[in-house]
């Protein structure tokens, strides 16, 4: 008996029983489902960048919209260049660990944001409400930041990059974001005054 393949355990089950077509069958469908999940990724990511520049937390160039389609088409060039070179030089297994970290990160963000927002803003109009506040926004926080420790222990590739990932980021909102952000407050500030 061969070493077991904890990458694809399924089909490395079937080329055992002599099922080679179910294992490549199953093989096609699993690059079929890591593909739609990369394309869903890319997706996000290019929404999210285009209203990170939308309020001001990135160039207002690339939040340009395609006259014909009305999508934000140089995010769209961009990101899809940067992920390309990525996919030419980085492994599969850790540009999905590396996605894991960043939606648990934004998860951890998003937490983070509806405890302060309720203390700062608590007469906000809100669609929705979030129950059980600041106990679900804590869970969050502590099952997110549990995971990424408990994968980081495992993982060390991906989990010296990240914080590498998240020091760039870090680095174009302090030097770019937080700057425009204050000089647009101070802008609303002086029109106030005005009027």
């Amino acid at each position: 008996m061969g070493q077991i393949d904890t990458q694809a355990p399924i089909a490395h089950a079937m080329r055992l029983i002599q099922k080679d077509w179910i294992a490549g069958f199953i093989s096609v469908g699993a690059l079929c489902a890591l593909t739609s999940v990369l394309l869903i990724y890319q997706l996000g990511a290019t929404r999210i960048l285009f209203a990170m520049s939308r309020d001001r937390f990135l160039p207002k160039s690339l939040r340009l919209i395609h006259r014909k389609y009305r999508t934000p088409h140089v995010l769209t060039w961009i990101a899809g260049i940067v992920v390309m070179l990525c996919a030419l030089f980085m492994d599969l297994s850790i540009s999905a660990e590396l996605c894991n970290f960043g939606v648990f990160t934004s998860f951890i963000i998003i937490c983070i944001a509806v405890l302060i927002l309720r203390k700062t803003e608590p007469d906000r109009k809100r669609p929705f409400k979030v129950p059980f506040c600041p106990w679900f926004p804590l869970l969050g926080i502590l099952i997110c930041a549990g995971l990424m420790f408990y994968s980081m222990r495992s993982l060390t590739t991906s989990a010296i990059y990240f914080p590498i990932w998240l020091l760039i980021g870090l680095f174009i909102y302090i030097s770019y974001g937080y700057k425009q952000k204050r000089l647009e407050e101070r802008r609303k500030k002086f029109y106030s005054r005005k009027i």
